[in-house]
């Protein structure tokens, strides 16, 4: 997917074995010289022997350090990561998108509620919405949006039209805790908590506004 300012440049698509949504190059993270050379060699025992390590074993050490490398948390209740889902299966194969409202505390990100970007442009492969907008709401925490491959990880677009402090990717087929996915500004992918549900009948609230002007939008 590719969420970004309006525009008609299109994005890399979304379907199918054709679609390539990489993540960002890993020379592109905060790596330290330390742990690059950590990574290259090892003593072993007694007599400073060193070992060899592969390519192969770097480049796990190099996600891993990146996963790990934050404490921060993304809590969002049931019935709005079901609201999500119901929104992505019902534009499915379009991509859907939605911006994030929540609190930030510390290192935890709680959202509590979801917002309808006006004028938005839900396609096959990407999405556009005007991020102008929405420059002085500071109630929102981020965004959300499809990917119909099932791929949750971050493409470059996504990261270049980064918007607010968390970038939520939910995937095909958009059902359970692992299709969803969330990440920081820096591409590393956060913990993301399921909490009780909130109450509300969120699902009801979107139908009319949500899904019946997405269906005016493509027909």
């Amino acid at each position: 997917m590719g969420f970004e300012p309006m525009r008609t440049r299109r994005s890399t698509g979304s379907q199918g074995p054709r679609v390539n949504h990489s993540a960002i190059p890993a020379h592109k993270y905060p790596i330290s010289i330390s742990l690059v050379l950590k990574m290259f060699t090892e003593r072993v025992g007694n007599r400073g022997a060193r070992k060899k390590i592969s390519v192969k074993d770097i480049n796990l050490q190099l996600v891993n350090s990146v996963v790990m490398a934050t404490s921060m948390r993304v809590e969002i209740p049931q019935d709005i990561m079901d609201t999500i889902y119901a929104g992505a299966r019902q534009l499915y194969p379009r991509e859907s998108f939605l911006l994030l409202r929540g609190k930030s505390k510390k290192d935890i990100i709680k959202i509590n509620d979801l917002v309808l970007a006006p004028f938005t442009a839900h396609g096959h492969g990407s999405v556009h919405f005007n991020p102008y907008l929405f420059s002085g709401d500071f109630s929102l925490v981020g965004t959300v949006h499809s990917h119909p491959s099932g791929n949750i990880s971050p493409s470059n677009v996504d990261m270049n039209y980064f918007f607010g402090r968390i970038l939520m990717i939910v995937g095909y087929p958009f059902q359970g805790n692992s299709c969803v996915a969330a990440y920081n500004c820096k591409a590393e992918r956060l913990p993301v908590v399921i909490t009780a549900p909130t109450g509300r009948d969120l699902q009801k609230e979107f139908e009319e506004e949500f899904y019946e002007d997405s269906e005016e939008d493509f027909k």
